[in-house]
Formats: structure tokens, C-alpha cells, sequence
């Protein structure tokens, strides 16, 4: 009876050597590492999101207005607001670097597929991926400076 053979593709860095460690990598993995921990972040993000909405819209719908104008009251200062900055970055750089990957997934912008040679590059840091990998960075930080002042300026009237 024959042996079945071993798997070749298990993990040998681990989490911290092949999920956390990423300075001293290149472009590729410092947005694998943000898609990551960005999508943790808006994941917690929309869970307690929904939680203190639905405690807060229970108490307004059972006739307890206090509840809901604590809620607003706690979000009307630059503590919130700028906890809600940070989810904005998160959320606009882990989409756009989902639309990346999507476009990459499909072999689009990445250019023809050549046999690997010494140094091994990610075929997605060829082509256009790395420029639209850039331009992602950029837009993120420019539609965060926008909800900077959406909420900041226009929501606190500084």
C-alpha cells in the first residue's frame, strides 16, 4: 500500500514571519499587509458598529430618547471623529486594493508571463500593477483628506 505523500505547500514562516513581518519587503507586501489589517479593522469596525446602533435605535423606538442623544453627543467630538477618519482610511485603501488584487487575479496590467529567473519578483509587481498599486496609496489619502473635512470642518465647524 502506498503512502500518501506529504503536502509541499504548508506555512513555514508562521504568522509573524509571513503575516506581521513585513518591513524590508517590497511594495507588494506592504499592501498585502495592509488589505489584511484593514479588513480586520473594518470588520471589527462594522460589528460594533451594528451593535451600538441597534442598542441605541432599540432605546429610541421603546421611547428612551436619552439613550440616543448620549450616542450623539459622545460622536459629536474629535475623539470620534477622528477614530471615524482612521475607518475611513481603512475602508476606502481596502477597497480600491481589493479592485487591485481582483484586476491582478485576472492576469490584467500584469504583462506576459515569463520563466522565472534569480531574483524571484512577484509577476504582480510587473506591468502596470505597480503604478496602479501607487495610485491606490494616493487616491486612499486624497479621498481620507476629503472625509477629513467632511468631518472635521463641516462636522465640527472648525
Amino acid at each position: 500500500m502506498a503512502r500518501a505523500p506529504k503536502p509541499t505547500n504548508r506555512n513555514m514562516a508562521g504568522v509573524y514571519q509571513g503575516w506581521i513581518r513585513f518591513w524590508n519587503r517590497n511594495f507588494e507586501r506592504w499592501l498585502y499587509t495592509m488589505h489584511r489589517v484593514t479588513g480586520v479593522g473594518v470588520g471589527i469596525y462594522f460589528v460594533l458598529h451594528i451593535w451600538e446602533t441597534s442598542n441605541a435605535a432599540t432605546a429610541l423606538q421603546l421611547g428612551d430618547p436619552a439613550v440616543w442623544e448620549g450616542l450623539m453627543a459622545f460622536l459629536r467630538n474629535p475623539g470620534a471623529h477622528a477614530g471615524l477618519l482612521l475607518v475611513a482610511l481603512a475602508a476606502v485603501l481596502h477597497s480600491l486594493n481589493g479592485v487591485r488584487l481582483l484586476v491582478s487575479e485576472q492576469g490584467w496590467l500584469i504583462g506576459k508571463v515569463k520563466r522565472p529567473t534569480y531574483p524571484l519578483l512577484p509577476s504582480s509587481l510587473k506591468g502596470a500593477q505597480r503604478p496602479l498599486g501607487v495610485a491606490l496609496v494616493l487616491v486612499s489619502f486624497l479621498l481620507t483628506a476629503y472625509a477629513f473635512y467632511q468631518l472635521f470642518v463641516v462636522g465640527l465647524g472648525w
